[in-house]
């Protein structure tokens, strides 16, 4: 086992002091959808800088400074506290960058020190746009904090942001796509124009945190056919209103604390061709999750840990599919799912009328799960099933499940009796903030998810009240 996910899942299946213990989305975004024997949507998600660049920036004396932007992000400790080793230092040199439009490269002048590294800060948050969001190469060790970088000319097919080199993070920005989607009256066809937020690409220790990222027809790509970047790290970001969310993979990659609301397409794309299973280990953790087509839609990968997410959707024209769907794409020349695969005090449910399994495959269950348990579903009028194997048109309960897989014998599949008691648990109007969309769900007292969790924590993304 790898060694970054033996630690994490040691920690996880550990009780803990605190409440809450903790996607390959393509650049192209293929939008065509096909529909298969099940009925389920399977949509496939198949500048030149010349602008003057003012960096008269002006190194701060005291180099032990902390972020005070303001991008609506507020975890108060309760996540995203732990950088799970994926950051630069607390030494650090402060420099201010005036508010105007700069070429990050004028900008960026100076590598930080493996003892002290470099923040530049917007002078106020949200004031210092980015002309060209491809980060420069030469340069290592330093954060962006409060800049805006603006990808809404919808001629250009350039990523809003695109990491080049290593040692790099970006915090409190804001990353805007040409197109928000899915707001107002939604259509099934709506899409995004072919735009990318952020691409990771082949990286090792770099990061995007407490950021906004909206507009996009992929939020964020985590590397293409061959690349596999390692100690990836998105926390506490607002993500909402892209056609597709994001596509975690690589190695000791963490996905906590985000919000992802209104993905009309796939919010958690997963297609990588993990022929190795060691050079894989990817953590999500409580993610707030609200009203995508497919809860999961996993083709591909191995080492995946879901632990204390929220899924949630509701009844719209266009079918809200809840579902972790784990699935054979073989026929598109992608690996399938190699495991092992584990869930543990996921919460997943609404007023879905196409939401019938908490899971559904396409490969053999016992290849690929590892741990399932302590999780939690929840309909109206209760679940038709707990799993379903499509090629063999199979179906279990959860009595059924567990008896059969020996897996989650803590979970529940809850009818009308067990409401979880979201303070506001609505989609529209959609939150202004990570803030709002978070407190939306948190679990009122009498929750039935409030010390459920496998660890006597909350199951779920929220802690509750």
């Amino acid at each position: 086992m790898h060694i970054f996910r033996a630690i994490a899942i040691a920690a996880l299946l550990v009780a803990t002091a605190c409440d809450g213990g903790d996607a390959d989305a393509n650049n192209g975004a293929d939008a065509d959808s096909d529909t298969d024997s099940d009925g389920d949507s399977d949509a496939d998600s198949d500048t030149d800088s010349d602008a003057d660049s003012d960096a008269d920036s002006d190194a701060d004396s005291d180099p032990d400074s902390d972020s005070d932007t303001d991008t609506g992000v507020d975890a108060s400790g309760e996540v995203c506290a732990d950088d799970h080793g994926i950051g630069g230092t607390g030494d650090e040199l402060e420099v201010i960058v005036p508010c105007g439009t700069h070429d990050p490269a004028a900008v960026i002048t100076d590598s930080g020190t493996e003892e002290q590294w470099i923040r530049y800060r917007a002078e106020t948050p949200g004031c210092v746009t980015a002309t060209d969001g491809v980060l420069p190469s030469d340069r290592q060790r330093y954060v962006l904090d409060g800049w805006t970088f603006d990808a809404t000319d919808e001629g250009s097919s350039a990523p809003a942001l695109s990491f080049t080199a290593d040692d790099v993070g970006v915090e409190n920005a804001t990353i805007i796509g040409p197109h928000d989607v899915y707001k107002g009256e939604p259509t099934c066809s709506e899409y995004a124009v072919m735009s990318t937020g952020v691409m990771f690409n082949d990286r090792v220790n770099v990061w995007v945190e407490g950021s906004e990222i909206h507009g996009f027809s992929t939020a964020a790509t985590f590397g293409f056919a061959g690349e596999t970047g390692s100690r990836v790290r998105m926390s506490c970001n607002y993500i909402h209103n892209n056609f597709n969310g994001i596509g975690p993979k690589g190695i000791d990659v963490v996905i906590e604390g985000n919000v992802l609301w209104m993905h009309p397409n796939h919010v958690l794309l997963i297609e990588d061709n993990a022929s190795d299973v060691d050079e894989h280990s990817v953590l999500v953790l409580r993610n707030l999750i609200v009203d995508t087509q497919e809860a999961l839609f996993m083709y591909g990968g191995a080492r995946y840990d879901f632990v204390k997410n929220t899924w949630y959707g509701e009844s719209q024209e266009c079918g809200i599919g809840l579902g972790l769907q784990i699935l054979d794409r073989s026929d598109y020349s992608n690996e399938p799912p190699q495991g092992p695969l584990t869930f543990l005090s996921n919460y997943q449910g609404g007023d879905v009328g196409s939401y019938s399994q908490f899971y559904r495959f396409e490969v053999e269950i016992a290849d690929v799960m590892d741990v399932s348990d302590y999780n939690y579903g929840y309909r109206p009028d209760s679940l038709t099933r707990w799993g379903r194997d499509t090629p063999a048109d199979s179906n279990w309960e959860l009595g059924e499940w567990t008896a059969d897989f020996g897996l989650d014998e803590n979970s529940i599949n809850a009818g009308p009796a067990g409401d979880p008691l979201f303070a506001e648990p609505s989609i529209y109007p959609i939150p202004e903030t990570w803030e709002e969309a978070w407190e939306r769900f948190r679990p009122q007292p009498g929750s039935p998810l409030c010390g459920a969790a496998h660890d006597d924590g909350d199951i779920g993304a929220v802690a509750c009240e």
